[in-house]
C-alpha cells in the first residue's frame, strides 16, 4: 500500500514538471512571437519612412524598446532586426559613427531573417551613410552590394527605389551632378525594362536632374513623360506634383501666365488624402502667388494669400509646414515691395529669414539666394539703391556659383537698374550690352540643344532596331530583306515620332521662343522689339553724349527679284542676306528687321567713321555671297542701298528723329544710283 501511494506521489510530481516545463516553452514561445511582430511593425514604419513623421518622443520610446530587446534576446533573428532599426534610427539623428557600427554587426546575421527588403536596405543604409562621410569608395562599393542582393534575392525593383533615393545625396557630393545624371539614365532605362511604377519617379528624377545640368530641353522632355505616365495610369498624386514642377519652369524662365495654367491645375484638382492635399495645394498656392505678383495682379495674389491662410496650417508634417511657412513671408514681402510698401517687405523679409536660420534648410531649392534678392529688391523699392546694389550682387554671386543660369538674365536686370538709379552710366551700359548678348545666347544654345536631342534620340531608336534586327540574320539574303524593313520602320517611327511629339515640341516652342519681339522669317528682332529696345534706354543715352549711329538698309530691286524668280526665293534672299548683316556686326550693335526688304541697325558708342567701316564690311560680305540677280539695274547679284546717321544724342530729341534722318540718307544712297552708301552727319559734334 505505501509503496503505491510513493508511486503515485513521483508520478504527480513527474506530470506537473512536465505541465510546468511545457507552459513555460509556450509563454516563451509567445513572448518570441510578440517581440518578433513588434519589431516587423517598426521595420515596415522605416521602409515605408512612415517612422520621419514620429515626434521626437515617440522615436525615443521606439529606440528605448528595441535596445532593451537587443540586451536581453540570444536570437539571432531578433539581434539582427534590432541591429538595423537601432543602426537606421542613429543614421536618421545624424550620429553616423554609432549608425556604421551598428548595421555592420547586423550583417553577418541577415542569412537568419527572410526579409529581403531589410538585407537590400542594410547595405543601402551603409552606403548612404558612407556617401555622407566623404568615403565615397566605401559608399560605392556598399551599393553595389545592395544591388547584388536586390538580384539574388528577385526584387529589382527596389533598385529603382533606391538608386532614386541615392541620386538626391549624390548630386551633392564632388562632380555629384555628373554621376547623378549617369546613374540616373541607367536607373530609368532598368525601370521601364521591368515596367515598375518607379519609371514615373525615374523620369521625373532625371528631368530634375536635367534641369540642374541646364539642359532644359531634355529636363522638359522627361517631366513631360513622367506627367503622361502618371495621368495614364491614374497616379494623381505625382501628376499635380509634376504639374507643379513644370509651372515652376515656366515661372523662373518669365512665362507667367503658362505657369499659372500648370498652378491652377493642381488647386483645382482633388485627393483623398487630405493631409496631402493640403501640403500639395499650399505649394502650388505659394507659387501661383509669386505668379500673380510678377505680371502685376495683386488682387488675384492676395486672394491666392487668403486661400494660403486656410490651407498652409492644414498640414501635417511640421517640417513641411514650417518650410512653407518661410517660403509664404518671402512671397508677400516681394508683393509688398512690388506694391511700393518697403518697410512692411523688409519686416517680412526678417521675420523669413530669421525662420530659416534657425531651421538652416528648407524644402524650396535656393531659397537663401531667393530671400537676398528680395532684400535687394526691398531695398531698392526704399530708393536705397547702394544697399540694392550690395544684395543683388551678393545674390548673383552665389548663383554663378551654384551654375544656376537661368537666374543669370534675371540679375544682370536687377543690376542694370541699380547701376541706373545710382547715375554709373558705364556698369548700366555694360550691364545692358551683356544682357543682349545674354538672351542671343540662350536663344542659341536652346535652338543647339533641341536639333541635338531631336537627333540623338531618333538615331538611337533607329541604330538600336538596326543592330537587333540585323543580329538574328545569318545569310546575305535576310541581310538584303531586313535592310529593306530597317528602311521602312525607320520611315514609320519617325514619322510617328514626329507626329507624337508635336504637342510637346508646341510646348517646347513656348518656352524658348519670344514670338512677340522676333521676326519669324529672319529670326531677327522685329520693329516692336527695336521699339522696346530704344524706349527702354533712350532716357540713359540722352545723358551720355555717345555717338550712336543709326544704319537703314534698303535690298536694290527686291521687287525685280520676286516678281522674276518668285517669293519663295525672295525669302531665302532675306533670310540670307539676314544673317550675313547680323554676322557681320559686332556684338554691341542691335540689328533688327525693319520691314519688308529693309533693316535697320542701332550702333551704341559709334562715330561716322566707325560706322562706315561696319557698313563697308556689309557691303562686302553681301558682295561675296554672289546671289544672281540679273534684274538688278546696278549689279550682277544682290546689293544694299545704305543711309548712316551718326548723332550725339545729348538732346531732348525722340529716336524716332534719328531714324527718319538715317531713312533721308538711305534716300540719297538711292538717288546717287544705288549699291552705294550716304551719310548723313551735321548733327555730329564738330
Amino acid at each position: 500500500m505505501k509503496k503505491n501511494i510513493k508511486v503515485g506521489i513521483i508520478f504527480i510530481i513527474i506530470l506537473s514538471l512536465l505541465v510546468g516545463g511545457l507552459y513555460l516553452i509556450l509563454i516563451n514561445k509567445n513572448e518570441k512571437l510578440n517581440v518578433e511582430e513588434r519589431l516587423n511593425d517598426i521595420i515596415d514604419l522605416i521602409l515605408s519612412e512612415e517612422i520621419k513623421v514620429l515626434s521626437d518622443s515617440e522615436e525615443k520610446k521606439l529606440e528605448e524598446y528595441v535596445s532593451n530587446t537587443l540586451k536581453t534576446s540570444i536570437n539571432n533573428k531578433v539581434i539582427c532586426k534590432s541591429y538595423f532599426i537601432l543602426g537606421y534610427i542613429n543614421a536618421n539623428n545624424l550620429k553616423y559613427d554609432v549608425a556604421i557600427e551598428l548595421l555592420n554587426k547586423a550583417i553577418p546575421l541577415l542569412g537568419n531573417i527572410y526579409n529581403s527588403e531589410v538585407k537590400a536596405h542594410t547595405y543601402y543604409e551603409l552606403s548612404k551613410i558612407y556617401l555622407k562621410a566623404e568615403e565615397y569608395n566605401k559608399s560605392t562599393a556598399f551599393f553595389h552590394k545592395m544591388i547584388e542582393v536586390c538580384e539574388m534575392e528577385d526584387i529589382r525593383d527596389e533598385i529603382v527605389e533606391l538608386s532614386i533615393d541615392r541620386c538626391n545625396d549624390l548630386y551633392l557630393t564632388p562632380g555629384g551632378l555628373k554621376k547623378s545624371i549617369e546613374l540616373m539614365e541607367e536607373t530609368l532605362s532598368l525601370a521601364r525594362e521591368l515596367k515598375c511604377t518607379g519609371v514615373v519617379d525615374a523620369y521625373y528624377k532625371l528631368g530634375v536632374l536635367y534641369d540642374y545640368d541646364n539642359r532644359s530641353v531634355e529636363a522638359i522632355n522627361c517631366k513631360l513623360e513622367a506627367l503622361r505616365i502618371s495621368e495614364e495610369n491614374g497616379l494623381r498624386k505625382k501628376a499635380l506634383e509634376i504639374n507643379t514642377d513644370i509651372g515652376v519652369n515656366y515661372l523662373y524662365v518669365g512665362n507667367f501666365n503658362e505657369a499659372v495654367k500648370y498652378f491652377k491645375k493642381v488647386i483645382s484638382s482633388e485627393l483623398e488624402d487630405e493631409a496631402k492635399e493640403a501640403e500639395t495645394k499650399s505649394i502650388a498656392l505659394l507659387y501661383l502667388t509669386e505668379s500673380f505678383s510678377s505680371i502685376g495682379d495683386y488682387e488675384s495674389a492676395n486672394i491666392c494669400l487668403e486661400l494660403l491662410d486656410e490651407r498652409i496650417y492644414q498640414i501635417t508634417d511640421r517640417l513641411k509646414r514650417e518650410d512653407c511657412i518661410i517660403y509664404m513671408c518671402a512671397i508677400k514681402a516681394d508683393l509688398e515691395s512690388r506694391k511700393r510698401n518697403p518697410k512692411e517687405a523688409l519686416r517680412l523679409l526678417h521675420e523669413a529669414k530669421s525662420r530659416f536660420d534657425e531651421k538652416g534648410q528648407i524644402f524650396f531649392n535656393n531659397f537663401d539666394i531667393k530671400i537676398i534678392e528680395e532684400f535687394g529688391d526691398g531695398y531698392y523699392a526704399l530708393a536705397d539703391y547702394e544697399t540694392a546694389l550690395k544684395y543683388h550682387k551678393e545674390a548673383q554671386e552665389l548663383a554663378k556659383q551654384r551654375n544656376l543660369v537661368y537666374l543669370e538674365s534675371v540679375h544682370n536686370e536687377k543690376l542694370y537698374f541699380d547701376y541706373k538709379e545710382l547715375g554709373d552710366e558705364k556698369n548700366t551700359i555694360k550691364y545692358l550690352e551683356q544682357n543682349n548678348e545674354l538672351q542671343k545666347k540662350i536663344k542659341n544654345n536652346q535652338d543647339t540643344q533641341y536639333s541635338q536631342f531631336l537627333i540623338t534620340k531618333f538615331e538611337k531608336e533607329t541604330s538600336m532596331k538596326k543592330i537587333s534586327q540585323l543580329e538574328s540574320q545569318k545569310d546575305i539574303m535576310n541581310y538584303l530583306i531586313i535592310g529593306l524593313v530597317i528602311i521602312t520602320v525607320i520611315i514609320v517611327l519617325f514619322s510617328c515620332f514626329i507626329f507624337k511629339k508635336n504637342k510637346e515640341i508646341s510646348r517646347l516652342n513656348k518656352l524658348f521662343k519670344n514670338l512677340s519681339v522676333t521676326d519669324g522669317l529672319t529670326k531677327l528682332p522685329n520693329r516692336r522689339a527695336l521699339d522696346e529696345y530704344l524706349a527702354g534706354n533712350w532716357s540713359l543715352y540722352q545723358k551720355t553724349y555717345m555717338p550712336i549711329s543709326f544704319v537703314m538698309m534698303d535690298i536694290d530691286y527686291f521687287k525685280n527679284y520676286n516678281d522674276n524668280y518668285g517669293h519663295p526665293e525672295g525669302d531665302k534672299v532675306l533670310e540670307e542676306i539676314a544673317a550675313s548683316i547680323d554676322a557681320s556686326c559686332r556684338n554691341s550693335d542691335f540689328v533688327a528687321r525693319y520691314g519688308g526688304e529693309e533693316f535697320i541697325i542701332i550702333m551704341l558708342n559709334t562715330d561716322r567713321h566707325e560706322a562706315i567701316n561696319v557698313v563697308q564690311r556689309i557691303q562686302e560680305d553681301i558682295y561675296k555671297l554672289n546671289i544672281k540677280h540679273e534684274y538688278s539695274e546696278v549689279s550682277d547679284r544682290i546689293s544694299l542701298s545704305i543711309g548712316i546717321s551718326t548723332a550725339y544724342v545729348g538732346s531732348a530729341k525722340d529716336y524716332d528723329e534719328y531714324i527718319k534722318r538715317a531713312d533721308i540718307a538711305l534716300y540719297k544712297a538711292k538717288e546717287s544710283g544705288k549699291n552705294t552708301y550716304f551719310h548723313l552727319g551735321n548733327d555730329e559734334k564738330q
